[in-house]
């Protein structure tokens, strides 16, 4: 996970789970999270078909969710023929890997459904596009053309971001961690440094799944200067462990890969003022 106070101080660190995460969260914060948050039931979600027009020649970055039955299946067997049967649709061994996590975001919006008001689904290949100037990007993150394209443009936000990248790579493993999830990660916690007041949702109103979780994703319009500009004259964040070195928690994952249980999701976490956190719950309630 990554996490930022001021929107210029990152830090990055390998956290276990989402339960022990919520347990340290200060009372007004912002969490973007790129894991599926409301699961399909009958056919695929609309956030999901609208990521993949809008990210045009990079749609492939977005996996079919399964429906929750799948989801909670003991084994991928089960899992690709309850999905074929609910979604007309196997799943892939990528999204069955992930499964555990989703489970667990599932389990605990369930148990906790206000969560939803500041745990916001976002995707890391949409924030890098609006960092684009709203451009597909020219490759895949996976590889190195692609690694060098999001790191020159995280560059254009902090200018340090090469030498961030290689002392944390020092210190998280390749074998928990993949270099673009360091980059996925910064790029979400950059994005919710800069989410205005005004949250915009793809799709606009969210949908709903069966147990009253929103399929939605949160999405960025800033051009470099602007954006550059907005995170970095916020005057009142909220403090958070001011006499601690590090502001708060601090790392992210492995896209697919749950053979270590706590190295499965990205996440972002960004701290968020008063005034925005009474506007962002009642844009929440309203819908």
């Amino acid at each position: 996970m990554v996490s930022s106070e001021h929107g210029n101080d990152f830090n990055c660190e390998v956290h276990s789970n989402l339960e022990s995460l919520l347990s340290n969260l200060p009372e007004k914060y912002l969490v973007l999270i790129d894991i599926p948050i409301g699961l399909p039931k009958k056919e695929s979600r609309l956030c999901d078909r609208l990521a993949r027009d809008k990210l045009g020649p990079r749609r492939s970055s977005v996996f079919t969710v399964p429906c929750r039955e799948a989801v909670y299946a003991k084994n991928y067997k089960e899992a690709c023929h309850t999905n074929l049967r609910f979604l007309e649709k196997k799943i892939s061994i990528q999204a069955w890997n992930i499964c555990p996590k989703i489970r667990e975001a599932d389990q605990l919006l369930q148990k906790q459904p206000e969560l939803t008001e500041q745990w916001l689904e976002a995707h890391p290949e949409l924030a890098f596009q609006a960092f684009n100037h709203g451009s597909p990007l020219s490759y895949t993150k996976k590889k190195p053309e692609g690694f060098l394209e999001r790191l020159n443009l995280l560059k254009n936000f902090h200018k340090y971001i090469k030498r961030w990248f290689q002392q944390n790579r020092k210190i998280i493993s390749p074998q928990t961690a993949a270099s673009d999830d360091f980059l996925d990660a910064f790029a979400l916690c950059l994005a919710a440094s800069g989410v205005p007041d005004e949250i915009e949702f793809l799709p606009a109103e969210p949908i709903n799944d069966e147990k009253g979780l929103p399929s939605r994703f949160v999405i960025q319009d800033f051009d470099s200067k602007s954006f550059f500009e907005l995170i970095t004259t916020r005057k009142n964040w909220l403090p958070l462990f001011q006499k601690s070195t590090h502001p708060f928690l601090t790392f992210i994952t492995r896209e697919g890969q749950c053979q270590s249980p706590g190295f499965s999701f990205h996440l972002a976490f960004q701290m968020v003022t008063e005034r925005f956190h009474k506007q962002m719950l009642h844009h929440a309630m309203s819908r």
